[in-house]
């Protein structure tokens, strides 16, 4: 029922049906206030107004286009995600032209992600710039079209350098980015040499934190030499953010020697970080090593049999 009171109340706010001239059977409307109401804050006003502008498909085009170039910024980003979910012709260079010289950073981002998310082939005109830029809000929109479109030495290696650069609320964008180009058979020879060209030697450094970085992503990638790395966040002071998904990825690569040495830190592990414990010592178990689902069931972690 909600896409059907979606449906009737979008109806509801066009205004003003206007005859055509040269023909009675056909009407337009005046899209402005939905167009508008893209920019509105309450799911109750915007939502209707979505559906409606991408029920109309082709013959709202013109429409969009028009307020891309004179509508406000909040309303601009709502009309490019309209737009991403239209299959009206010539959709994909409306949005290149928005990504490239929108005066708005933040229609700009837009833009990009949303040829991302189509998997317009507009994308690659913009994706590899938006990684070279110095700009956070550009480079990490890319991150989610790199696994295509950034496959050079240079940019492989530059993704990688995000893995120990970006705050850690945001290092699974290139992570994910070096995932996705590794499912590309032709590109997994390339990323593997990239991680150890950029990463491998940070396994050794002294600071555990950038150590710690590099493990993850050799987790990534089913890499044993990560595994006793990252055991040092059983028991180092570092984020905790990156401690859980630190003992987390223990869970990947631990073999039965790994599950002892999670459950024993268990004992005195902080409250917060016990579930990633749990989980790891879970995952160990699923895979079949050794010890591990005894481990869990000692420990009391909740799902162990």
């Amino acid at each position: 029922m909600h896409w059907f009171v979606a449906v009737v109340l979008g109806l509801l706010i066009v205004p003003r049906p206007v005859s055509a001239r040269d023909d009675p059977y056909r009407v337009t409307v005046d899209v402005g206030d939905s167009i508008r109401l893209l920019a509105s804050e309450d799911p109750f006003d915007r939502e209707p107004a979505e559906i409606l502008l991408s029920s109309l498909g082709q013959s709202a085009l013109p429409a969009l286009r028009a307020a891309l170039e004179k509508e406000d910024e909040a309303t601009r980003i709502g009309v490019v995600e309209v737009l991403g979910s239209s299959d009206a012709e010539g959709v994909g260079s409306v949005l290149l032209e928005r990504a490239q010289k929108d005066s708005s950073v933040g229609v700009r981002v837009a833009a990009i992600n949303v040829l991302i998310s189509r998997d317009d082939p507009e994308a690659a005109e913009v994706v590899p710039d938006a990684l070279a830029s110095d700009d956070p809000r550009f480079y990490r929109a890319a991150f989610g079209g790199c696994g295509k479109y950034c496959v050079s030495v240079e940019q492989l290696d530059r993704i990688v350098d995000f893995v120990f650069t970006e705050p850690l609320v945001s290092i699974n964008g290139p992570r994910g980015a070096l995932v996705r180009a590794m499912s590309v058979p032709s590109q997994r020879d390339a990323v593997l040499a990239a991680i150890e060209r950029t990463a491998g030697p940070r396994l050794e450094e002294g600071d555990v934190d950038r150590r710690l970085r590099a493990a993850m992503l050799f987790s990534d990638f089913d890499d044993p030499r990560a595994t006793s790395t990252l055991l040092l966040a059983l028991d180092h002071d570092v984020p905790t953010m990156l401690r859980l998904q630190s003992i987390v990825a223990l869970g990947r690569l631990g073999d039965a020697d790994t599950a002892e040495q999670i459950g024993a830190a268990l004992d005195s592990m902080p409250a917060g970080l016990r579930p990633a414990g749990c989980k790891a010592l879970l995952i160990l178990a699923g895979r079949g090593v050794a010890g591990a689902q005894a481990q869990a069931r000692e420990r009391g972690c909740p799902g162990s049999k």
